[in-house]
């Protein structure tokens, strides 16, 4: 099923498969996720944008003991995913209902996650207020000693402005060599056509950032 907020469509969900992730930066969350389970029995992950709890579901089936915090500005949207999407009620699993920079603002609790996953987006734009210094700076404060911070951004490689920005901000709160844009690679033997058409196509790219 499709799940379509603004004009974008937002999510891919099998309903009756929590493991099935159809976007590539969804298995990049994923592949953190399992390095947080690496150096902490009982992971913690804030994921700023609720959509169609994709992420969250998989955590919860495959990495059960893993905290998964979900901020999602629109309780409607929740109620979408588990109407229509298959989301269940997990144990470690919590659903808040509030904007997502006023929750790490008031709520996050300092050095408390493993894993920050910002995926939140209107159209696809992420709202102003979740890239400037400040909120980086929160999110900075509420990760634990070499958590991870994953911004997902829609934008193009080549002429895009969006990714580049972010890093700059980003590379204000976090060491500059450890903000990394993370995207899907074009094909290599496409020819120069297709990777420029590739380079100027909008993509769906994450960026990290860790101390």
């Amino acid at each position: 099923l499709n799940l379509n907020l603004d004009h974008l469509l937002h999510s891919v969900v099998d309903p009756y498969d929590p493991k099935y992730l159809y976007y590539t930066h969804e298995h990049i969350q994923v592949e953190f996720l399992w390095q947080a389970k690496a150096a902490a029995a009982e992971p913690r992950a804030l994921v700023i944008g609720g959509g169609g709890y994709t992420f969250p579901r998989y955590a919860m089936e495959v990495i059960p003991d893993a905290r998964v915090d979900v901020v999602e500005i629109d309780p409607k949207v929740t109620q979408v995913a588990r109407d229509h999407l298959g989301l269940q009620d997990y144990p470690h699993l919590r659903a808040i209902h509030m904007d997502g920079r006023q929750y790490v603002a008031e709520r996050a609790q300092p050095g408390s996650y493993d894993l920050v996953i910002q995926d939140a987006v209107n159209d696809l734009s992420v709202p102003g207020h979740l890239m400037t210094k400040e909120y980086n700076d929160l999110i900075k404060a509420a990760l634990k000693p070499n958590g991870v911070y994953l911004l997902t951004i829609i934008d193009a490689v080549g002429g895009g402005k969006l990714w580049k920005a972010a890093m700059a901000t980003l590379a204000l709160t976090f060491p500059a060599e450890n903000v990394v844009l993370l995207t899907p690679s074009a094909v290599p033997d496409a020819g120069t056509e297709a990777g420029e058409a590739w380079d100027n196509s909008r993509q769906v790219m994450v960026i990290y950032a860790s101390d």
